[in-house]
């Protein structure tokens, strides 16, 4: 009897479109307790956005994480900003 190997055919995903996760996952950038550990002390450390001084949600990396991953959690390289604010920096519009 022929003995038939059985191949799991993955469909490739352009990298835009899978999910956050999986898009960080690939790019090697750790999003777990070390990253939350970290962005959860700057949070304390500077509640407010360091452009509009409204309350600070987000933690933006000047140098993006992409361009020097050694960087990520450098505090130098690190700012807190708002939602509106972070989303000015990458180009993104509110209505």
């Amino acid at each position: 009897m022929a003995s038939f190997v059985h191949r799991l055919q993955i469909p490739t995903i352009p990298f835009k479109e899978r999910n956050r996760s999986e898009r960080l996952r690939e790019l090697g950038i750790n999003t777990g307790w070390k990253w939350r550990k970290f962005r959860n002390q700057l949070l304390a450390a500077s509640p407010l956005c360091a452009r509009c001084a409204r309350l600070g949600e987000v933690v933006h990396h000047v140098v993006p994480r992409h361009v020097a991953p050694e960087r990520m959690y450098d505090v130098t390289n690190c700012q807190v900003l708002c939602n509106r604010c972070h989303d000015e920096v990458h180009g993104k519009r509110h209505s």
